[in-house]
């Protein structure tokens, strides 16, 4: 950091030395300050900001002394100089008096003035000395890198964040791992959750940093991730940094987490793959069916019990409202199918529609600890053994939607991937079609294409009646497929048009034949 220069004009011995004492403090922290006592007869009479300009101004209005407003005449001087001095000022005059001043409108008539405070004496110590170290490390130099400085999407990645607000949460990283050397940020692939990730290595170990301005949703992922992780089987855990990482404005959180070395998402196993049988086969059973699997899991970890009107809780009050831009977006591509949006609309808010009737289900089931992001990509894969990563979605849930979401991911965004027809409008018939073998759980014939998805997909419908035992119910499976659907369609950033259509259209198809199977139980 360059030199950074701090006056304060204070005449009162007992507020002089309270600064005094926090701006050493700071000098401590951040060794590149300099700090200087000044009076009002220096600026005013000696215009000593005719020969020097420090980079802030720390500024009491009142002369104790003379009991007249100098600060005043001071900030006059400073503006008819232009020379624009970021400065703090603040008033020692009792409220109400003669010598009170508006704050709020000096702000006004002084733009460089940062900061206001109507008394000193009514901020502590701390307070102001957080709106200095701000000032600070809004002048931090680049704290990070690029691995590729010509990656656009990061650059428009960290646009987004703000880069004073992440140059700060890299310099708190290096300070809490030691790090000396700047971070070298590399782009990660973003999941569901709309958070901003990236990695960095040191000291032969990856880390993923995961940013977000949503602070409040990233901080309930997190504290649910230090609550619920570890009553999942051992054998998945994956090190979370138990630090959250603020900017000093608060609009960004960043936690860490420690990437799986050498390690394959699901996805990329099952893509990649030469044999079913041998290669992908015993990684679900490891998953899912063996001992300390999540069947054992589930069986366990259990909680309150719900109707399945719970299931489509997410879309309640007006988050509706984005599927209702989705239909309205996408219905050009539905003219094949017969789709009544008021039926839809029906089931997901106010749970009614022919035998699909919350008065006429009275059936409850209790809730599961879910992984709640249970998709292909989070789940690594390091020789041959399996870890649940990204668990902030983590929370009891109704039981049928892990499955759900990895089988909808990998139908999803798994056919056809790195091809062409992953974005053909003329392939969503054929989709739709093999999307209703999946909800009323007939075995998908094989394609030549995308056979490992499509085994994989098979294994987890045959499966998953031994998976959730006593808790499966057929069409809530069918419901769970259906909010994972409905999900899928609003995936604007994420899926391509007609992926986004086959996942509403489908969703669709998964209230007509969960009615079936509920009217021919």
């Amino acid at each position: 950091m360059n030199n950074y220069s701090i006056f304060y004009c204070e005449d009162d011995s007992t507020s002089n030395a309270v600064i005094e004492s926090f701006l050493l403090e700071l000098k401590l922290k951040y060794s590149n300050i300099t700090y200087k006592k000044i009076s009002f007869d220096e600026i005013i009479i000696n215009k000593l900001f005719d020969s020097v300009q420090p980079d802030l101004l720390i500024l009491d209005l009142l002369d104790d002394k003379e009991k007249k407003l100098k600060g005043l005449t001071v900030l006059t001087l400073i503006k008819s100089s232009h020379k624009n001095i970021t400065t703090i000022v603040y008033s020692l005059g009792k409220t109400g008096s003669k010598d009170d001043v508006n704050l709020v409108q000096l702000k006004r008539e002084y733009p460089f003035v940062l900061e206001s405070i109507k008394k000193f004496n009514d901020v502590t110590d701390e307070e102001l000395r957080d709106i200095i170290e701000v000032q600070l490390l809004n002048r931090l130099p680049a704290q990070y890198c690029l691995k590729n400085e010509n990656d656009l999407i990061i650059q428009l990645q960290i646009s987004s964040i703000g880069r004073i607000d992440l140059n700060q949460i890299i310099n708190q990283i290096k300070e809490k791992l030691g790090i000396k050397e700047n971070i070298v940020l590399e782009r990660m692939i973003s999941g569901y959750s709309g958070a901003i990730l990236f990695k960095f290595k040191y000291q032969n170990t990856i880390y993923i940093l995961k940013l977000s301005n949503e602070i409040s949703k990233l901080e309930t992922e997190f504290d649910n991730s230090q609550k619920y992780y570890y009553k999942f089987p051992t054998k998945f855990f994956n090190y979370i940094n138990p630090e959250k990482y603020y900017s000093t404005n608060k609009k960004t959180l960043g936690i860490l987490i420690k990437l799986i070395e050498g390690g394959k998402t699901l996805f990329e196993v099952i893509n990649i793959a030469g044999d079913f049988s041998n290669e992908i086969e015993p990684l679900l059973i490891d998953i899912f069916t063996n001992d300390y699997s999540l069947k054992k899991h589930y069986l366990v970890q259990r909680d309150l019990s719900q109707s399945w009107t719970f299931i489509f809780n997410k879309f309640s009050d007006n988050k509706f409202s984005i599927i209702e831009s989705s239909y309205e977006e996408l219905k050009p591509l539905f003219h094949d199918f017969d789709f009544n949006f008021s039926n839809l609309k029906n089931l997901v808010l106010y749970h009614t529609w022919a035998n699909l009737d919350k008065n006429k289900l009275e059936k409850v089931s209790p809730f599961v600890l879910c992984h709640g992001d249970l998709h292909s990509k989070n789940i690594l894969i390091q020789n041959k053994h399996p870890f649940l990563i990204d668990t902030g979605g983590i929370g009891y849930n109704y039981w049928c939607l892990d499955i759900c979401r990895l089988v909808i991911d990998l139908f999803v965004k798994g056919f056809d991937y790195d091809k062409k027809d992953f974005y053909d409008i003329n392939k969503i018939s054929n989709n739709v079609k093999i999307a209703k073998h999946i909800i009323e759980q007939v075995t998908i014939p094989l394609d030549g294409k995308n056979d490992n998805f499509i085994k994989t997909i098979n294994w987890l419908l045959l499966h998953c009646i031994d998976i959730y035992g006593d808790l499966y119910c057929k069409f809530e499976f069918q419901l769970g497929l259906m909010k994972e659907f409905l999900q899928a369609s609003c995936r604007v950033g994420t899926l391509s048009h007609n992926k986004r259509a086959i996942s509403l259209i489908s969703a669709y198809e998964c209230m007509l034949i969960a009615n079936q199977t509920i009217a021919s139980s």
